[in-house]
């Protein structure tokens, strides 16, 4: 297996904070999405065949938390939804972590609810959230720029 990576995932060691409390109660299949609004480039191209690499700085994005109906953490997403209506302030801190290497931590707010059924079993909230910087980043930073430079031949150094 030489060259080869084998690794297992465990999805109970992901690891999600917001304003430093880890939701419980998370639904039967999706846990958490994260995704960044825009992408990390754009192309463009000219008639000629021309070809110009547009780097996007916007980092901006969204998480997607999947709650079970019966998650007492709907609770605390409400009661800090309605703390936001007296005092005005929107923001906490988000912090993702998931074990096999790839991590956020950023500033986030609450966007949008999940539509709410009830139905024979317990249903689903998924629960949508802004973040200020969606950009998945290693945890473990020691050889990252030895991977950049592997990856692109670039000397990181220069």
């Amino acid at each position: 297996m030489a060259g080869k990576e084998l690794k297992a995932f465990d999805p109970s060691k992901v690891t999600l904070t917001l304003g430093g409390l880890a939701p419980t109660g998370y639904a039967p299949d999706t846990k958490i999405v994260i995704s960044r609004a825009n992408g990390v480039s754009t192309r463009t191209e000219g008639v000629d065949g021309d070809l110009s690499i547009n780097i996007d700085p916007r980092k901006s994005g969204s998480l997607v938390m999947s709650l079970m109906h019966s998650s007492s953490y709907n609770d605390i997403i409400y009661a800090w939804l309605k703390s936001v209506e007296v005092t005005g302030i929107p923001f906490f801190p988000v912090y993702f972590e998931d074990p096999s290497g790839q991590m956020v931590d950023t500033v986030g707010w609450f966007e949008t609810q999940g539509d709410y059924t009830t139905a024979q079993e317990t249903s689903t909230l998924e629960w949508t959230l802004g973040l200020k910087d969606a950009t998945l980043r290693p945890i473990a930073t020691g050889g990252v720029l030895g991977a950049i430079e592997a990856f692109t031949g670039i000397n990181t150094l220069i």
